[in-house]
Formats: structure tokens, C-alpha cells, sequence
């Protein structure tokens, strides 16, 4: 049997539980990403070993793990980013947070804080994009870290990592002060669990999803360091639940003048605030 009649036969099974559309979409992923398979041609025969590995990725795909987490890969505003269980597969609308901050950049905002790293989507990509900047990139997850900076090491970006629990306000001490702070921090709480994709629960981290039943609980302690950490004319950066939005405008209002942007969509997910 060739790839070809292998990916044929995926294909056949797939169409049984998704759109011709999605099915496409995921023969296309596993071609391109799937290192295994990648360097195949349809009519190069596959070993029994690889049959066992492709019906091992269909047992997974119908179980509904996310592609990106079977490959290992995302694509995420043009670079490739490893991805494994312990971060966040990166989403469109963290590229659209991505862009606007770019376009709200200006030379003198140098010294840059990213809370909550993951795969390192966002700080990576700032850098890249705009190299004089200085970015510290925190999260609370050892795993992620792990993640973020072997994104960063075989994409070229200098970023320094750090270990902290940002809801802590004691190990703010570690931070210095910055001219621009950017997350896409949890925002999920517990309570709205069961409302999740069972992709979504059952594959991704809950600590970078869910908070407690406070929803908020991040927005505020970006608030309280970003009073006394942010630096004259710097901004804050934030992407937000759509269903939320004017609830953490009305947190940064009275000393912020406050941004919403749409997205793609017309929701309102992406927030760019500045000192009063």
C-alpha cells in the first residue's frame, strides 16, 4: 500500500465524523506537518510500521485530540511552533493581538513584559518583528517554559524567561519596570467548564484556560503591577473574553485611556490601554 491508498483510507474513515471541508483540512495538516510523512510522496509505499503509526493518529483524531498536539506543530503569524500538551495551541485571534500591538509600537517602547508564555507565540513573534526590543516573558508552568524557550532557541529569538507566579504579588519583585505589557491570560472559570469544546478540555492545559470563579482575577493584578511597573507613555496589551470585554474596560478606565478592538469576527477580544 502507497501513502496515497494509506491517506485514502484516513480519509474514508474521517468523513464519517467530519465535514469534507475538515477532513481536507486535516489530510492537508498531516502532510505537511507530520515529520514521518512529510517527505513522502503518495505513491512511496508505507511499512507496516508506518501503517501502525497512521492508524495510531486516527484512533487519536476520533478520540478528538487536536491536530496541532498529534503533529506537534501550529502555524502561527508564518513561523512554526513546536506544541505539546502543556501549552496553549495558539489561536487566530492571539495573531491579531500580535498585529496590533506591532502597529501600536514605538521606538521608545523597548523594555517589554509578556505574562503567561505558552508555546512563546507571542513574545517570539514580537521579536522577530520588531528586534529592538527587550522581553521578558513569565509563566507559572515549568513545562510551558520548556516549551517556549526551544521555540525561541530554533526560531533565532532572544527573549528571557522566567519562572513566576504572576498572581502572587510578593514575586513581583523580580520584575523590573517596562514600557509595554501584553497577555492572553486565563480567563475561563471553572464554573463554565462544562460549556468547553471536549477537545478543548480533554487535550489542553486547564491552568493556562480556567481561573477560579473570579474571571477577572488576572486583569486586576495586570492592573495593580502596571500602576506602578508601567513606565510614562507605555501601553497595555491584552486579549479578552468577548463576553467580558466592557467589564475589564471599566477596570482600567479610570486611569487608562482604553481601546477595544474587534477581531476578524467583530468581537470585541483585543484591549490597548494607556496611562492617563
Amino acid at each position: 500500500m502507497n501513502l496515497g491508498e494509506c491517506l485514502g483510507e484516513l480519509h474514508d474513515v474521517l468523513m464519517s465524523m467530519y465535514s469534507e471541508r475538515e477532513v481536507s483540512a486535516l489530510i492537508k495538516t498531516l502532510r505537511l506537518d507530520w515529520a514521518i510523512i512529510n517527505k513522502l510522496s503518495l505513491t512511496d509505499e508505507v511499512s507496516l510500521d508506518l501503517k501502525k503509526e497512521i492508524d495510531g493518529v486516527l484512533s487519536q483524531l476520533k478520540a478528538q485530540k487536536p491536530i496541532q498536539y498529534i503533529t506537534e506543530v501550529s502555524h502561527f503569524y508564518k513561523h512554526k511552533f513546536f506544541v505539546n500538551s502543556s501549552v496553549l495551541i495558539p489561536r487566530p485571534e492571539t495573531e491579531e493581538l500580535v498585529y496590533e500591538t506591532i502597529q501600536r509600537l514605538q521606538t521608545t517602547h523597548r523594555n517589554v513584559l509578556e505574562i503567561g508564555s505558552g508555546s512563546g507565540c507571542i513574545p517570539i513573534c514580537l521579536k522577530l518583528e520588531r528586534s529592538f526590543l527587550n522581553i521578558t516573558s513569565i509563566d507559572v508552568s515549568k513545562q510551558a517554559l520548556a516549551v517556549a524557550q526551544q521555540n525561541a532557541k530554533v526560531l533565532n529569538a532572544e527573549i528571557e524567561f522566567l519562572k513566576l507566579d504572576f498572581l502572587d504579588k510578593d514575586q513581583w519583585s523580580k520584575l523590573e519596570t517596562y514600557d509595554l505589557v501584553v497577555s492572553n491570560p486565563p480567563y475561563i472559570p471553572k464554573s463554565e467548564k462544562s460549556e468547553m469544546d471536549v477537545s478543548t478540555i480533554n487535550y489542553e492545559p486547564a491552568l493556562a484556560l480556567f481561573t477560579e470563579e473570579d474571571p477577572l482575577i488576572f486583569y486586576k493584578k495586570i492592573l495593580e503591577f502596571s500602576n506602578t511597573r508601567l513606565n510614562h507613555q507605555g501601553i497595555v496589551c491584552l486579549e479578552l473574553n468577548e463576553f467580558r470585554s466592557a467589564d475589564v474596560k471599566s477596570l482600567f478606565e479610570p486611569s487608562y485611556h482604553c481601546e477595544l478592538i474587534n477581531d476578524l469576527q467583530g468581537k470585541p477580544r483585543m484591549m490597548f490601554c494607556k496611562k492617563k
